[in-house]
């Protein structure tokens, strides 16, 4: 998990935050062995980390799930294709 974490921003102290921490834990174990970790990495560097958290409050649940549904959502994108159906 924290591969993916430096990977993707590099080590910004934002990429450790609690919220993201736990999101990001949860989508790797609801996703395991059905996720890119290369398209992971590669949509997570185009929003900073304190977005995906700004984006989270808005929602509703438990940290965890919240941060983990913007990362999904950051990993489906606009496209249909390599889509990962949204898991409870």
């Amino acid at each position: 998990m924290l591969s993916v974490l430096v990977d993707a921003w590099g080590g910004d102290s934002d990429s450790f935050l609690s919220g993201i921490l736990h999101g990001m834990a949860r989508f790797l174990a609801l996703y395991q062995g059905e996720y890119s970790r290369e398209r992971l990495v590669g949509r997570l560097r185009t929003v900073h980390p304190k977005t995906i958290t700004r984006l989270a409050q808005n929602d509703t649940g438990n940290v965890a799930d919240r941060h983990m549904k913007q990362i999904l959502s950051i990993y489906n994108g606009a496209g249909r294709a390599h889509s990962l159906p949204c898991k409870r």
